[in-house]
């Protein structure tokens, strides 16, 4: 039995996790070729960063709702209640891409404005921006897609379909910004359209594996007519979701606002480990998406005690991984910096600091995720984003800016704030888990 839960565990939550690298290869990509038109382009798609997150953040919030409803339909074996759901997601998620689209094709001037973007630049931002929103359909749809396919247990194809956007991705942007085999140079506006052109191709792709017949998906013209009650449990549990996962861009901006007057060094050495950081936990989000699919599946067939089994399997997994990684870069900190800052003494050093304190939040960070995927699959979204709102806005965020002004930590206190967060994080999810009514939820 231990064995059968970890290797479903390990099933799904390997595809996710290279199915969201891969992804994150989206702005890499970009920045690769952009980069080669000067420092102008580099900035005008580095305005446009924060908005893909956050319409990524609502996509994969949204979603998240429509992968626990077919993951809890799928353990109770009831296709209709999958198609049903399929269905009303469509149309509800459509719904919110045309209102997001139409908001943003009427704030893009006011975004840059917000942002204060160079008056050089700011028309070609706005553009990029146009594009972008342009893109908020089908970015929901790519989600809503990969978000059933795993509901129903498959997360590789969704990876490889990943895999294969990037890849087109790559192909596409020297295509179009620098106007090779005949087409027209368009300059950083290419890789905005080279975006979109794979967005497309990828739903396409998606929602013809989707409607596959191995997957027995087959929906009615009457499933797309409005149904409240499917309505209000989408929301119900994705505007939690979506709200914990746009938070999470505020809360690096108000860590940001607060390290910045510490100076560029600092400032620079807290942005490479970050980002290293990101890297090295995906492994703990992409199993606590498993989590939350393997629970709700457990739910919907009314199996408590595997509920059970799967989260304390998938907390041992996640805590014992993290615990090893965490010793093997605190050890090489160093070394392992040093390929990437290998000029800067001062940077290495700070960023060392950062890198061995910050690690120690890792297996906190650990429980926190295992225990929050579980009570995401099993409809608790909302429990999921006050842990979320506590430990970061009313524990981490006032801790970090308290413990840095004071003589005694100063600098450090930027950094030691975050482990006492993911510390009192790991509790307090602990303490939900613990106390949560497991035989009176199913959504």
């Amino acid at each position: 039995m231990a064995r059968t839960t970890t290797k479903q565990l390990l099933a799904l939550a390997v595809p996710i996790f290279i199915g969201g690298f891969v992804q994150t290869s989206y702005h890499l990509v970009n920045t690769f070729w952009v980069g080669r038109l000067g420092s102008d382009a580099v900035a005008v798609i580095t305005v446009n960063l924060p908005i893909a997150m956050l319409l990524m953040a609502v996509a994969s919030g949204l979603t998240l709702a429509s992968s626990i409803l077919v993951a809890q339909r799928h353990g109770a074996k009831d296709k209709a209640g999958i198609n049903a759901t399929v269905a009303q997601s469509i149309v509800w998620l459509g719904a919110c891409a045309i209102v997001i689209v139409v908001v943003g094709l009427l704030a893009t001037d006011s975004i840059t404005r917000l942002y204060a973007v160079p008056e050089t630049i700011r028309k070609s931002a706005a553009d990029y921006l146009l594009l972008s929103f342009l893109g908020a359909p089908f970015i929901m749809y790519c989600s809503l897609y990969q978000a059933v396919l795993r509901g129903v247990g498959d997360a590789k194809a969704p990876m490889l379909i990943a895999i294969g956007s990037v890849f087109l991705n790559a192909l596409l942007d020297p295509l179009l910004i620098f106007g090779y085999v005949g087409l027209p140079g368009m300059g950083v506006q290419g890789a905005a359209l080279a975006t979109l052109l794979t967005q497309v191709v990828a739903t396409l792709l998606g929602f013809k594996l989707m409607f596959n017949e191995r997957y027995a998906i087959v929906t009615q013209l009457s499933d797309y007519l409005p149904q409240w009650q499917t309505a209000k449990q989408l929301f119900k549990l994705g505007t939690p979701s979506a709200i914990e996962q746009g938070l999470q861009a505020f809360t690096i901006t108000a860590t940001t606002l607060i390290v910045a007057p510490f100076g560029a060094v600092t400032l620079a050495a807290y942005g490479l480990v970050f980002r290293l950081f990101v890297m090295i936990t995906m492994p703990c989000f992409a199993l606590s998406m498993a989590v939350s699919i393997l629970v709700g599946q457990s739910l919907g067939a009314r199996d408590v005690k595997r509920c059970q089994s799967i989260t304390i399997h998938a907390l041992l997994i996640s805590l014992m991984s993290m615990v090893v990684v965490s010793s093997v870069v605190f050890i090489a900190a160093k070394p392992f910096l040093g390929v990437f800052v290998p000029t800067d003494a001062e940077l290495l050093a700070k960023s060392v600091t950062v890198l061995q304190i910050g690690i120690l939040a890792f297996p906190f960070i650990a429980v926190q995720l295992a225990l929050c995927g579980a009570l995401r699959g099993a409809g608790a979204t909302f429990t999921a984003l006050a842990i979320s709102v506590v430990s970061s806005w009313l524990i981490q965020i006032p801790l970090t800016y308290v413990l840095s002004r004071q003589q005694f930590y100063g600098e450090l206190g930027l950094w030691w704030a975050s482990v006492i967060g993911a510390a009192l994080a790991a509790v307090i999810s602990i303490g939900c888990y613990r106390s949560f009514n497991w035989q009176k939820r199913l959504v």
